[in-house]
């Protein structure tokens, strides 16, 4: 995959000290409707209902290749599926074949991104920039909400101009 952009994005889930990235996974990993995990027969049956549009199927791998998470203490780098794979945080302008996805862990149209979880990822950022030959200019990094109009992610209270800024 030759990567042009990278996708801000969060979790909308609420971050606590646990470690909610394997849950993540596990929910894109699985048989969903209307936002619950399902198994497999009943996601079939709805299929065979006629409801194929409520189910999703499950991705191969969790949705975003890297992340930052509260684990504990400390903020932790997660790593999400490899670089060299297409993401699925990001349909849009075909963004999951050249966009790297970036998970923030956390809800932010609720709160604020802790000082240290952005200053956290705005290293990583500035490391995953670097390391696929990119530079920080104007529709490089990108909130998920400024491809999908629809959606608030990376979070109503992300300033986005202000975290490219500081990139």
């Amino acid at each position: 995959m030759i990567v042009k952009h990278i996708i801000i994005h969060h979790s909308a889930t609420r971050d606590g000290k646990s470690f909610s990235w394997p849950a993540i996974k596990k929910y894109h990993m699985s048989w969903r409707a209307h936002g619950n995990i399902i198994t497999r027969e009943v996601a079939l049956k709805m299929i065979d209902e006629g409801h194929e549009r409520e189910v999703v199927k499950p991705w191969g791998d969790i949705a975003y290749h890297r992340g930052i998470e509260l684990v504990g203490e400390e903020y932790k780098r997660l790593i999400g599926r490899p670089l060299s794979r297409p993401g699925v945080h990001c349909p849009q302008q075909y963004m999951n074949s050249k966009s790297i996805g970036f998970c923030f862990v956390g809800d932010y149209d609720k709160a604020e991104v802790p000082e240290k979880m952005w200053l956290m990822g705005l290293e990583y950022v500035r490391e995953l920039l670097k390391e696929c030959n990119l530079k920080n200019e104007k529709g490089i990094v990108l909130g998920h909400r400024e491809l999908n109009p629809e959606r608030t992610c990376p979070g109503k209270l992300f300033n986005m101009d202000k975290f490219r800024e500081e990139l």
